[in-house]
């Protein structure tokens, strides 16, 4: 909250170019240096649909629909007036923000994916003694999740889910993260449920998804969706909800997209895709998944977003230095 102490810092630093990835405070810090300085580039990143995520569904849950539904355009308004004021503006996908700025008249936003080690995640490194580990055949399908367990990633919409699968399936549900709803989920064994917590390794992350069979998410609002990627990568198949950047994540052939909080749909998607060409969904996944590499996002980040926006700014300090100029003639 401290809007002088940062205008202080990029008095005293000057920089060419500012990146704001918030959307409350900071950004407005950056907008007052700009005023006084305007060669710097102002860039913003649109990095959480927080009108939808923080405003729209809570406030629609607890106060009901037609507060949540206003509460959220007097948000998405100021979303309008705040980035108009920038150089640039990208978001993550074109589903999980990039349409929505530009609905409310925010032009040129460009779309600037996150990257994702692709070599880290990768089918060649499933791990048949993990499997093992959770009492499973090799016929017996092991469903991934790995992210935070709080109300916003839904994973009680999984868990549901996987609960009205057919027993006979022989499924594991496996959950990796921490939250608040990780207390609720911990003592599930024997219904095949496992949280063990946080997976600090990266590589043992990218083990459990690739010895796994399906990726499976209710997250509704994902900007990115890094976690999907990285088990595309991984080689496996999704099921997902059809809103914000998992239309993008998931297209046809990758796995199956539902309706939000619906877990009868997410449970039947996930027997179609189990009961489908799982291999040829894996490999395309794979294949949808090496376009996201860091080498592309920053190609997109310095090459596109920043470079256009170092030219407005620069084409802004050039007008307004002729107009000092032309104002001192005058005098």
């Amino acid at each position: 909250l401290r809007n002088r102490a940062a205008r202080a810092m990029l008095a005293e630093h000057r920089p060419d170019l500012i990146e704001c990835q918030d959307a409350y405070n900071l950004p407005w810090a950056a907008i007052g240096h700009g005023k006084r300085s305007p060669g710097t580039a102002l860039v913003a990143a649109y990095m959480t649909d927080f009108p939808t995520v923080y405003v729209d569904r809570p406030f629609s849950k607890w106060l009901g629909r037609p507060v949540g539904a206003a509460s959220a355009r007097l948000c998405y308004a100021y979303c309008a007036r705040l980035y108009r004021r920038f150089d640039g503006v990208y978001a993550l996908s074109e589903n999980g923000g990039a349409s929505k700025l530009r609905a409310l008249g925010v032009s040129d936003v460009e779309v600037v994916p996150l990257g994702v080690e692709l070599g880290q995640f990768s089918p060649s490194k499933r791990n048949a003694a993990l499997r093992r580990k959770l009492g499973l055949t090799d016929g017996q399908p092991l469903l991934i999740y790995a992210g935070r367990l709080d109300s916003e990633k839904r994973p009680h919409i999984v868990v549901e889910a996987f609960r009205r699968l057919p027993t006979s399936l022989g499924a594991t549900l496996l959950l990796l993260g921490d939250g608040p709803l990780r207390e609720q989920l911990v003592g599930l064994e024997g219904e095949r449920i496992f949280a063990p917590g946080y997976c600090r390794d990266r590589d043992d992350l990218a083990a459990w998804l690739a010895s796994a069979d399906l990726y499976v998410s209710a997250m509704a609002d994902e900007t990115f969706g890094i976690s999907i990627i990285e088990a595309q990568a991984s080689g496996l198949p999704v099921v997902g909800v059809a809103a914000g950047a998992m239309v993008d994540r998931v297209p046809n052939g990758l796995g199956l997209v539902g309706e939000i909080d619906d877990a009868a749909v997410m449970a039947a998607n996930i027997m179609a895709v189990l009961n489908g060409d799982m291999a040829a969904m894996g490999e395309r996944a794979r294949a949808h998944a090496l376009q996201f590499s860091w080498d592309q996002s920053m190609e997109g980040l310095f090459g596109r977003v920043y470079r256009s926006a170092l030219v407005r700014a620069s084409e802004r300090a050039a007008a307004a230095a002729t107009k000092g100029v032309g104002a001192l003639a005058n005098a």
